[in-house]
């Protein structure tokens, strides 16, 4: 939701008085909770996560395979890192 308000500032100060107008707004955003792992989308973490990053194992920008959204550290490299990650979040 977006709200938006006009406001109009006066200051009172040695070269007389100064008026300063604009808008500004207030802006809400909601969140929820991601599993750090969770690459294939199901909403929870799991040995298909695992697979799913193993496979892309050792790629870097540009290389086949290669995704941000696995690469946990931002090394941009998909390594033992960002296996062990999703291995640490794995549910039982």
């Amino acid at each position: 939701m977006l709200v938006w308000r006009l406001f109009e500032l006066s200051i009172n100060g040695i070269n007389g008085e100064i008026l300063v107008g604009g808008s500004m707004h207030h802006y809400f955003v909601g969140s929820m909770e991601i599993e750090i792992g969770d690459c294939t989308g199901e909403g929870k973490v799991d040995i298909h996560d695992l697979v799913h990053v193993a496979h892309a194992y050792g790629s870097k920008p540009g290389f086949k395979g290669f995704d941000f959204d696995m690469d946990f550290d931002n090394n941009f490299e998909i390594d033992a890192g960002d296996l062990a990650t999703v291995a640490a979040n794995i549910e039982a």
